[in-house]
């Protein structure tokens, strides 16, 4: 037998009853090069009538908003919980931050009061050779970036033009960038990550183009967790273009299962906690 069923019947309009077809019968309902049990509406039980009446299928296949939200308040009694934060052991911040982190290979340096960042963080530029860095304006340490002058380390201009070939130029430059110099919002303990958010002043480039990420981090914004920094800063990506929760340098698997770090992003990630 060459017929082959559509679907079972559905009843609510004209045509109810199973509905078939035989493969050399011209269709005009814009079903003819699916198979029946591909055809949308078929597992809904929909008849011939209402896929080709479009109208009729429509009432089938969607609620309507005010009805379905006046059944939720039924459906789940009471107040909103709101934001659920994890009933987590209590662990040394920055101890277990600094092992995480450095169990998926990213280093921790500190804490350290903030007068001795200045010469930690040149001691790091020139392991990598670096004579320059992108930085933030405000890295949390203030002098920084004057001290880091005085040290012979020159600043690039993190200021895009808008458009042009004056952009072009500018961000061909960033092609032998070695490092990146940022803040960070938060470090989250749980998982070695750190926020970074960026703005005006806060070029994300920093954190993304350059072969080495050195980020300054307050101990005062170590979190256990995501939902705990979330709880205490729910309005944490108000006001920003961008938030990147970094868990060490850029990995990446290849087809092969070996893995490649820095490939999309920086291939080391120096978090220097500040007291």
């Amino acid at each position: 037998m060459d017929a082959w069923p559509l679907i079972p019947g559905g009843g609510g309009c004209s045509g109810d009853g199973p509905a078939v077809f035989r493969p050399s019968e011209q269709r005009t309902d814009g079903w003819s090069d699916f198979p029946a049990r591909e055809r949308p509406g078929a597992r809904r039980g929909l008849c011939a009538a209402q896929l080709a009446d479009p109208s009729c299928a429509a009432s089938e296949r969607t609620v309507d908003r005010t009805a379905f939200l006046e059944r939720l308040p039924r459906a789940h009694p009471g107040r909103s919980p709101g934001l659920l934060v994890p009933d987590l052991p209590k662990v040394d911040l920055i101890s277990h931050f600094t092992g995480r982190l450095a169990s998926v290979d990213g280093v921790v340096h500190g804490p350290f009061p903030p007068a001795a960042v200045a010469d930690l963080v040149t001691t790091i530029l020139r392991e990598h050779e670096a004579t320059e860095y992108l930085g933030w304006d405000d890295v949390g340490v203030a002098g920084l970036h004057q001290r880091l002058t005085m040290a012979g380390l020159g600043r690039v201009e993190g200021h895009l033009p808008d458009r042009g070939w004056g952009r072009v130029r500018h961000l061909a430059g960033y092609q032998d960038l070695v490092a990146g110099l940022t803040g960070a919002d938060a470090g989250l303990a749980e998982s070695g990550s750190i926020v970074v958010r960026s703005g005006p002043g806060r070029p994300r480039m920093a954190s993304l183009i350059p072969l080495v990420h050195v980020a300054i981090l307050s101990t005062h914004r170590l979190y256990r967790s995501l939902c705990h920094y979330v709880a205490d800063h729910p309005a944490a990506i108000e006001g920003t273009s961008n938030l990147v929760i970094i868990t060490g340098p850029s990995r990446t698997g290849d087809i092969e299962q070996q893995l490649n770090l820095g490939v999309h992003g920086p291939k080391h990630l120096h978090v220097i906690l500040v007291d």
